[in-house]
């Protein structure tokens, strides 16, 4: 932060300029002389001095002199700021002296900053020159200075007898003063009330004399209720030990300014973030008799670092819950895939097939949760169609008929249309299923669960502070309900995967985090708003599209059938191996087996006249799996691939489909799916 030293034995001269360079974000030492100013600056030296002429003990023309002839202080720009000397001969001695600048008083702020902001340039391009003075150079400053002081006092003797000649003017006089005196006032108040911060006064009590409008915006108060609080009333409870020791350290002259971001309490009780800069005003006895503050609301800029916290939080969550998904869904694989098995080979009276049975619905369940973690790691890609959000409500409110209990009414209000959007239609359903579940837990004795769509325009002020949003049209899903609520704390982790608030055994703590992961892949935003006892909001943003597209038609499974073509597997897990071999030769296929892409690549080389299709894993060392199929697709550009894999983010055109593969099967998958995928591909390939 630029730091100002401003010389001048003028208090009021001193208030006023101090003002305008403390509202233009700089920090200002004062002194009244010359002697206080090298005084001053020996302890903290500044980045720029403002200097008045005519002052006591030591002049300007003096402190200018000492200052440009100090090795510490010479390369720190010097303005002599003057309403006395005002000839072209006053000006001519101090720029001889080595001053930067002479500006005569007075000057409106604006053009008075910029000349101030331009010397500070100039000093950071290193184009200010250094005064260069022989011994018949100081004699020649000296007579001129001498030459000065006489003009000046000529000058005075001659003012006063014209002054003594025009008493009869004095009324005159007095009333020019006046207008000048309410000139400087208007000036003074045009830069309170019209600057962009909030700018207080607070007297040795800490009680505000006055306060301007932006800052009266800011907290709610009018003037008058301003000047009947202190300085603690308006600041928030956990920062008011260090803010009242800041104020005091300023009031007992411990330190001359500081700045700091606090929390403020508006009068309608809500926080507000500000970054504070406080200075001390002293009188003549070096007393601080006030202390003016500057408050720039960083309210926004707050939750916009909270915001980006919390979105990186998420990622790096989202992150580590695709990498257990992936590589538990190699475990699922397993354990479904050869209890498939054994179920297919028990007779129908087995004692074992009940509890297999049981085995193959847990294993089932775990996919769910699979699917569950993906969908929050943003790892599992929509079936994305026209949605009408209103339709989808009619039917889950069907279903919430029979699972929430009657004690909670349920209350829809749509818009009679409100627009489509694009999205899948099976997440929507699981977002108002575990809001609505979320709703019945939090109202054990019952209350009201409320469900609410409409249009709605997001302009460049609410997008500003959710920056994942563009301005637009969208389409609102509000769930909410009269439950229980939650606290601040809770608030924050909501939507964390595994966070419950329910008893153990009560939930996987995924609901949310579903929820969460399932808007942010349809590029929408979700907030949630909730106070203890007061129930809970969830508000959640879908882009709205305005055009109707007709959706696709799913395309009828085929039933599996056994074949006796080779097919080449690998799979870098070797249970998945064995069992991926298990199931394609109890239906008449022979398999050749590798354990990494260069494996697979090599034994296709091998055998690549009896191979009629490759079944590949895209993660696999020393040779992935889409480098793999590249490779073989080289060898032979027929060649049919087949991916099998957990990771389906790495499934897209870009990435697989347009590279050559005949087709993917997610994991963990049926027995049924993978061979009704391998039929079809070799058929499809066979009949072209």
């Amino acid at each position: 932060m630029i730091r100002a030293l401003i010389v001048d034995d003028n208090d009021a001269n001193l208030y006023l300029l101090s003002s305008i360079i403390q509202g233009n974000g700089w920090t200002v030492d004062q002194a009244h002389n010359g002697a206080e100013a090298l005084t001053r600056a020996s302890e903290t030296p500044p980045d720029i001095v403002i200097s008045d002429l005519l002052m006591p003990v030591m002049d300007g023309y003096t402190l200018l002199r000492q200052w440009k002839m100090d090795e510490r202080f010479k390369k720190i720009p010097f303005v002599v700021y003057t309403a006395t000397y005002t000839d072209p001969k006053d000006e001519s001695l101090a720029l001889d002296l080595g001053a930067d600048a002479f500006i005569v008083k007075p000057l409106e702020p604006e053009p008075f900053l910029d000349r101030i902001g331009e010397i500070l340039r100039k000093r950071g391009r290193g184009e200010l020159s250094e005064p260069r003075t022989t011994q018949a150079d100081e004699i020649g400053l000296q007579a001129k200075y001498s030459d000065v002081l006489v003009h000046k006092l000529e000058q005075k003797i001659f003012e006063l007898e014209q002054l003594n000649n025009a008493l009869q003017q004095e009324i005159v006089h007095r009333q020019l003063t006046e207008m000048n005196l309410r000139k400087s006032e208007e000036r003074y108040r045009a830069i309170f009330d019209n600057a962009s911060l909030g700018i207080f006064v607070v007297d040795d009590r800490e009680v505000f004399q006055e306060c301007n409008s932006v800052l009266l915006a800011m907290l709610g108060y009018t003037q008058q209720e301003m000047q009947q609080l202190t300085f603690v009333d308006i600041t928030h409870p956990e920062d008011i030990e260090n803010s009242r020791q800041n104020l005091q350290d300023v009031q007992a002259g411990k330190i001359a300014n500081y700045r700091s971001e606090k929390r403020f309490v508006r009068k309608d009780g809500t926080t507000m973030w500000g970054d504070l800069s406080v200075s001390g005003i002293w009188d003549s006895k070096g007393r601080c008799e006030l202390v003016i503050g500057v408050i720039a609301d960083m309210t926004d800029r707050r939750n916009l670092e909270a915001q980006l916290l919390q979105a990186q939080k998420m990622e790096a969550l989202g992150t580590l819950a695709g990498g257990i998904a992936h590589d538990f869904n190699n475990l699922l694989q397993a354990v479904l895939g050869y209890t498939e098995i054994l179920i297919e080979r028990r007779k129908s009276d087995s004692a074992d097939l009940e509890a297999l049975h049981r085995i193959h619905t847990a294993g089932r369940r775990g996919t769910t949760l699979i699917r569950n973690l993906l969908a929050f790691s943003r790892k599992v890609q929509p079936e994305l169609s026209i949605v009408d959000l209103n339709r989808e409500i009619v039917e889950i409110q069907k279903l919430l008929f029979h699972t929430i209990p009657k004690t909670i009414k349920i209350v829809v209000r749509s818009k009679d249309y409100v627009d489509k959007i694009m999205a899948d239609a099976s997440q929507i359903s699981q977002i108002l299923m575990n809001l609505a579940v979320n709703a019945r837990d939090a109202m054990p004795e019952g209350g009201t669960l409320s469900i609410e769509t409409e249009n709605i325009l997001l302009e460049d002020g609410y997008c500003r502070i959710h920056p994942e949003l563009q301005p637009g049209d969208y389409v609102l899903l509000t769930v909410s309900d009269t439950g229980h609520g939650m606290d601040a704390q809770t608030l924050e982790r909501i939507f964390d995967p595994f966070f419950s608030t329910k008893e153990v055994g009560k939930g996987t703590g995924l609901g949310l985090a579903t929820v969460y992961g399932i808007v942010k892949q349809h590029h929408g935003h979700i907030s949630c708003y909730s106070e203890p006892g007061k129930g809970t909001v969830f508000n959640i943003y879908f882009p709205a599209i305005k055009r109707e597209d007709r959706a696709e038609t799913p395309e009828e499974q085929v039933e599996p059938r056994r074949g006796s073509e080779t097919i080449l597997l690998a799979d870098d897990e070797g249970i998945l191996r064995d069992l991926g071999t298990d199931i394609l030769e109890n239906f008449g296929y022979h398999v050749l087996v590798a354990g990494d892409g260069q494996e697979a690549l090599e034994m296709y080389k091998a055998h690549r006249g009896s191979i009629s299709l490759v079944l590949l894993d895209l993660n696999m060392p020393k040779l992935d799996g889409v480098s793999c199929m590249t490779e073989i697709l080289k060898l032979d550009p027929h060649a049919r691939v087949l991916i099998a894999t957990g990771l389906l983010e790495y499934v897209t055109d870009e990435t697989v489909m347009n590279r050559g593969a005949s087709g993917f099967v997610s994991k963990p998958y049926s027995t049924r799916k993978l061979l009704s995928q391998v039929r079809e591909i070799l058929d499809r390939n066979a009949s072209s």
